[in-house]
């Protein structure tokens, strides 16, 4: 498949393992260069190393999605290698298992401050560059 996004550049979350790694591959796949984010750094290089067999391009970055403060970090550190960001791929784990019923207010919160608000303060960091260019993807999946 040839979706025309040779020579992009992709921040893809969550991309150590599952659907975060099999994503950053496929749009690697698509000659997209790949900035695998994610907290496990060994899982990372796994991904990244799994790029490069595949014949793409791809460089990890730690990025705890829990922590924003390492958001602005994280940018300008992919963008001073291979410039601005044209496709995020929002991507974070889900809650740990356990009943909806009972469930601490606390798990709750840091949920949904991972899930939803994280990944909010990470798009409003790239789209304006986005809609200068007049180019620009957001995928989101938690």
């Amino acid at each position: 498949m040839n979706l025309q996004i040779q020579q992009r550049v992709a921040l893809v979350c969550g991309a150590g393992s599952g659907l975060g790694q099999a994503i950053a591959c496929s749009l690697a796949q698509e000659g997209v260069k790949v900035a695998v984010t994610g907290r496990n750094r060994e899982k990372l290089a796994q991904t990244v190393e799994r790029i490069t067999q595949l014949g793409g391009t791809a460089r990890a970055w730690p990025l705890d999605l829990a922590v924003p403060e390492q958001f602005d970090t994280v940018i300008a550190d992919i963008r001073e290698h291979w410039g601005d960001i044209d496709i995020l791929v929002n991507n974070s784990g889900g809650p740990p298992p356990t009943l909806a019923q009972g469930t601490d207010d606390a798990v709750w919160q840091q949920q949904f401050s991972v899930m939803v608000a994280s990944l909010i303060q990470l798009t409003d960091k790239l789209l304006p560059a986005m809609r200068s260019r007049g180019w620009g993807r957001i995928i989101t999946s938690t």
